[in-house]
């Protein structure tokens, strides 16, 4: 808008410029065709100038509403590619969370120790690897909630290496439910809130 107003006083300026000789003469010289055919000749030389400016500021304004149009496709196909990672990521990690509720009973409670080793090890990977991805990881609070996770990965595992307290295994399971779903809701919450910006 401020450069729209400064064209125009710009060419009401060259305008009073250029028509500043013809009222220095206008007393002097008789009015025949000659003389109007000049004066004509002379205000459609201002006005191919003032054409030629207008023409220059509208290129560059042309120019310039490209280029950040570019820079705005450019961002949004970047945001969408970091998206798709961090979606992709985060399916990954409640695959390997999902892993947990196929503990094998009394009879192969080695492979379920090994199973909640692993997903540990996973998770803790997640945790320190992902927060490029998920800024929100660097937050005390959001970190928090991965480290209870593994915390009751602890849990579950002394439970099994006891091998008398199922029950405590059940209320450690429904405890992970809970803590897995409120740290996989704060991850996508801010998939969605990334995506909104």
């Amino acid at each position: 808008m401020k450069k729209t107003i400064l064209l125009i006083l710009l060419s009401i300026l060259i305008l009073i410029i250029f028509l500043i000789p013809y009222f220095n003469i206008r007393n002097e010289v008789e009015l025949k065709n000659e003389t109007f055919a000049s004066i004509g000749s002379y205000i459609s030389g201002i006005v191919a100038i003032l054409n030629l400016c207008i023409f220059i500021y509208l290129t560059n304004l042309i120019a310039n509403y490209d280029k950040i149009k570019h820079k705005s496709e450019i961002n949004i196909q970047k945001l969408i590619i970091q998206s798709q990672f961090r979606q992709s990521e985060l399916e990954k990690l409640i695959e390997i969370l999902e892993k947990i509720y196929e503990i094998d009973g009394a009879a192969n409670r080695e492979k379920s120790l090994l199973r909640i080793a692993n997903t540990s090890v996973k998770l803790n990977g997640f945790l320190t690897q992902k927060q490029y991805l998920f800024p929100i990881l660097k937050d005390k609070r959001y970190r928090d909630l991965g480290d209870k996770i593994i915390e009751t990965f602890e849990e579950m595992i002394e439970v099994l290496q006891r091998k008398d307290e199922d029950y405590k295994l059940i209320n450690l399971l429904n405890t992970f439910d809970i803590q897995r779903n409120e740290f996989i809701h704060s991850l996508q919450g801010f998939i969605i809130i990334e995506l909104e910006k």
